[in-house]
């Protein structure tokens, strides 16, 4: 037979093989190699198994046949064992090259990601969405800030403020912003039907000039004068304030000018108090704004300080006729002190913004 021979091979390859071919078959199968290719230890284990006549055996299951069979069993082995290696090689070779590629890009297996990615997908929070903001909804919309200020309105008061320059030189801001939110309010509710305000800051002594008289319409200030505080109210600083009849003392809060008239003190000018609870026993009390000697630098001079009133905003003799005329007929005026417990809801400014900037 062409694969068949009768006695061993001298390469040491079972009896009826070809030494070439049983060395391929066994390289193809991955069978053990000849014992003459092995060392001793696999030599001894192969032949601690190797049984059968002569020693001829199975060269894919390792179970003993009889020689008649060998030629027939070696030639159909051969054929599988080709066959078989065809298949192994293009497997292989397709298996080592995907596992190559698999060691470079992926050190973890393929069913560990897609674990924790459904993992992580499960684990995701809700995703929530906004409704869409509505076109209407540009307009800027004016809001308080934590100050209680609006500030749009607070940015229009002190572009005004800035504009009137140094002769309102003493006048500070907030106590401005004050006055002008209440006369915002006052004439959008037709109680000051003038465009002048006159502002009084009683956190400043008598020595120094803290009336101011504003155009509100031009942005000027008309008048920067003194002014005396009642006799009860304090010396040289007014810091008792009260709305009780024969108090002699100041009133605070918004008041509004009326007529003039002649009297003990000369021409005079008639106020009435807004706020209740502050000033609004004004006219029962007699508070008017009038002239007074005591009010002038040499009375300073002399003393220190102004003279008093029992309640009145005094004016010096040589301005007080020019600021009356200048205020009777509905011009508003504001007394203010800070840390005197006074309120007022004509410091609303949110009424005051609706008023400066009426809806279109």
């Amino acid at each position: 037979m062409l694969f068949m021979r009768e006695d061993r091979s001298s390469r040491g390859g079972p009896a009826g093989l070809d030494a070439p071919l049983f060395v391929l078959l066994c390289r193809c199968s991955r069978l053990r190699q000849p014992q003459g290719l092995r060392p001793a230890r696999e030599r001894q284990n192969t032949q601690a198994r190797v049984g059968g006549v002569n020693g001829a055996e199975s060269l894919t299951s390792g179970a003993v046949i009889p020689r008649r069979y060998g030629c027939l069993h070696t030639y159909f082995g051969v054929l599988f064992e080709l066959a078989a290696r065809r298949m192994r090689r293009i497997y292989l070779s397709d298996h080592m090259a995907l596992s190559r590629i698999s060691r470079r890009r992926w050190p973890l297996p393929l069913p560990f990601f897609t674990l924790i990615t459904l993992l992580l997908v499960g684990c995701r929070q809700p995703v929530t969405t906004q409704a869409p903001v509505s076109a209407s909804a540009s307009r800027p919309v004016v809001l308080p800030d934590s100050a209680g200020h609006v500030p749009r309105l607070d940015a229009q008061l002190r572009q005004h403020y800035r504009a009137l320059g140094d002769a309102a030189q003493g006048l500070r801001f907030a106590v401005f912003e004050q006055a002008m939110t209440g006369y915002l309010n006052l004439r959008q509710q037709g109680l000051v039907p003038r465009q002048r305000l006159a502002i009084v800051d009683f956190d400043l002594p008598s020595t120094e000039k803290r009336l101011w008289v504003l155009d509100v319409s031009a942005n000027q200030v008309l008048y920067r004068t003194l002014v005396a505080h009642g006799n009860q109210s304090g010396q040289l600083q007014a810091s008792h304030f009260s709305n009780t009849v024969n108090s002699h003392m100041s009133s605070l809060g918004f008041y509004v000018a009326g007529e003039t008239y002649v009297g003990k003190h000369g021409r005079s000018l008639r106020l009435s108090g807004l706020d209740e609870g502050f000033n609004s026993n004004a006219a029962a009390r007699a508070i008017v704004v009038h002239g007074a000697d005591y009010v002038s630098e040499n009375f300073i001079k002399q003393t220190g300080r102004l003279g008093r009133s029992q309640g009145c905003p005094a004016l010096p003799l040589d301005l007080y006729e020019p600021i009356i005329d200048s205020l009777k007929g509905g011009a508003g005026l504001f007394m203010h002190k800070s840390e005197a417990g006074y309120s007022s809801p004509y410091l609303d400014e949110q009424k005051a913004s609706a008023a400066y900037f009426p809806a279109a």
